[in-house]
């Protein structure tokens, strides 16, 4: 007899299995697939102890035959795809025929259903048919999957705790409703409701149902047709945020999927209006010809190949920036949020900062700041009309370009924030991140086409490299004079610097030429176009306002005036706010005259 054999049945399923179910949530996501696919209106879940004693799913979809319910548990049969053709033109979610007979080689797996005409009633423990017949039961399907790898105690340990197994179900449950807002999805585990979603095609109300209020009142959609495909951009402003990317989804024809590419995409299109390590809430639903992705690449049929995804990509970032763009962001600090202490300091200005700015008296001659305490902390200027951009009855060209609303300037705190008042709040400007906006914005657009000329130092700068940067430079030297950069070898390790591009014109050159020079060291590339956003932060953050630097009327008005300017002047490049708002009532509400 030869060392190669075929697999029984039962023995094959089992290693299908290793494939197909990976956890409590695996069985979830394949039964309720077969359940959209079944035509349901209505998809409803309940799990006990988070799915590890029962999943049990039922639909009101289209139900099976005897013969075809019976049919389900054999390997590889399925109703999805009869030809090759139909391989590369998938519309279903299931197709492989794998997950029935997968699920109940290591369950106690029973299923009834009933197409309208005839009811039936299946059972199956650990691979094997324990029952079979006619039952009385609904149109549509009911299974129920118990004591999950209880004959498999090796993948049994290593299930994880039950709330984080009710976790990766919910997610995934979530992720299913933004797939198909026409469902009723119903999800409970110990009888206690999960999610719970109307089904009726309405986006807001459905990302409200899944994030919440707040979401759903900042919720952008943007709808988008062409170059053969049909696109839903749905996007969350960005005073909310996320800590991870779990909430940026793609959905391709009713699919919820993993996709890389347009992931990043939804992300870099929110660039510079969230910080580092910020994420949004966004989703994209493309509808796309069958033949243009690849579904079959992954067992759990979520990770696809889509065609042309730089195309997509180019197409998908203009349009969230353009509606980033279109709308006002500004953060709204709630009175709830604020904790109660005894300093009005602490109480009002400190929960705005991002970071805290140590106090350091004004450097000017300026006795009145020095000698009163009050004075110490805020500066108050009287309540004055800024005559610039914020006043509506400037110019047509000026007015079709404002975003932050008309507002009068009241005084500056530590030298580092502005107070400014309307009838709507407070509202408390960063003057550096406002900077920082202004002339990133101004640098980016110039480092789309940067003028050439140079101009000669008359002190030339002489900069240390590394070896590997040394040999970089030495390969480009003549890409450097390109850009404007006169650089000569002055040593074994260091290159003076004698004459800069006409765009650097702040004060720290030495600085900010290692740097990118650094830069263009790690892209292995002297294309300033590639790296004119890392760039234009950079000159952003060196020529920029700095904290504890006390402002003059005019230079404020100036501020103000090219802060509204900007196509995003809520953030700095970074994405940390720019302006943040405590409204009339959260005022009235933290001094008691409200309640």
């Amino acid at each position: 007899m030869g060392n190669i054999v075929q697999l029984n049945e039962h023995l094959a399923n089992m290693i299908a299995a290793g494939e197909v179910v990976e956890k409590t949530s695996s069985v979830v996501k394949e039964l309720v697939e077969n359940s959209i696919d079944a035509q349901s209106k209505k998809i409803t879940i309940n799990l006990i102890d988070s799915g590890i004693k029962l999943i049990n799913v039922v639909d009101d979809g289209v139900g099976m035959s005897s013969e075809d319910a019976n049919m389900a548990f054999m390997r590889h049969a399925t109703s999805k795809i009869k030809t090759e053709f139909d391989l590369f033109r998938i519309n279903t979610l299931g197709f492989r025929g794998e997950a029935i007979p997968s699920i109940a080689s290591v369950s106690k797996m029973t299923l009834q259903t009933n197409n309208g005409k005839e009811g039936c009633k299946i059972v199956y423990k650990a691979g094997n048919k324990v029952e079979s017949g006619q039952a009385a039961c609904n149109k549509g399907t009911n299974i129920s999957v118990e004591d999950l790898f209880f004959n498999t105690p090796a993948r049994l340990k290593y299930l994880k705790s039950l709330p984080a197994e009710l976790s990766s179900i919910t997610y995934l449950v979530q992720k299913f409703a933004l797939s198909r807002p026409d469902i009723n999805f119903t999800l409970t585990n110990n009888q206690k409701s999960i999610i719970q979603v109307s089904g009726n095609n309405d986006i807001t109300r459905l990302f409200g149902e899944i994030y919440g209020l707040e979401v759903a009142k900042n919720i952008m959609i943007k709808d988008y047709e062409g170059a053969g495909y049909k696109l839903k951009i749905v996007a969350v402003k960005p005073t909310i945020s996320r800590s991870n990317k779990n909430e940026v989804t793609v959905i391709t024809n009713n699919r919820y999927v993993k996709n890389v590419h347009l992931t990043q995409a939804l992300i870099d299109a929110y660039q510079t209006y969230l910080p580092i390590g910020r994420y949004p809430i966004a989703c994209i639903y493309l509808d796309i010809d069958p033949l243009l992705i690849d579904v079959n690449v992954h067992p759990s049929k979520t990770v696809i190949k889509i065609s042309n995804e730089e195309e997509l990509r180019d197409i998908i970032i203009p349009i969230v920036r353009s509606m980033l763009e279109s709308t006002t962001i500004i953060p709204e600090i709630k009175y709830e949020e604020i904790k109660p202490t005894a300093y009005v300091k602490e109480n009002i200005f400190d929960v705005i900062r991002e970071e805290e700015v140590e106090y350091k008296p004004n450097s000017e001659p300026n006795k009145a700041v020095e000698t009163k305490k009050i004075e110490e902390f805020i500066q108050v200027k009287p309540i004055e009309k800024v005559t610039t951009i914020l006043q509506k009855e400037v110019n047509e060209e000026i007015e079709e370009a404002e975003r932050i609303p008309y507002l009068e300037y009241v005084g500056q705190i530590h030298g580092t924030y502005l107070i400014f008042q309307n009838a709507d709040g407070m509202y408390l400007v960063d003057q550096h991140a406002a900077a920082e906006r202004i002339n990133y914005e101004k640098y980016y657009e110039i480092l789309k086409n940067p003028d050439k000329i140079s101009i000669p130092l008359l002190l030339p700068y002489n900069i240390e490299f590394s070896k590997d940067e040394m040999l970089f430079i030495e390969e480009h030297i003549d890409e450097f004079y390109e850009l404007g950069f006169g650089l000569e070898e002055s040593g074994s390790n260091s290159y003076f610097v004698r004459e800069i591009p006409s765009w650097v014109d702040f004060d720290n050159i030495e600085d900010f030429i290692r740097n990118l020079i650094v830069n263009f060291v790690k892209e292995k590339s002297i294309n300033i176009i590639k790296n004119r956003d890392r760039i234009a932060k950079q000159i952003a953050c060196k020529s920029s306002i700095k904290a504890n630097h006390y402002l003059g009327q005019e230079e404020i008005e100036l501020l103000m005036i090219n802060l509204n300017k900007c196509k995003n002047p809520f953030t700095c490049p970074h994405g940390r706010p720019s302006i943040v708002k405590l409204s009339t009532l959260d005022l009235e509400k933290m001094f008691k005259r409200v309640m």
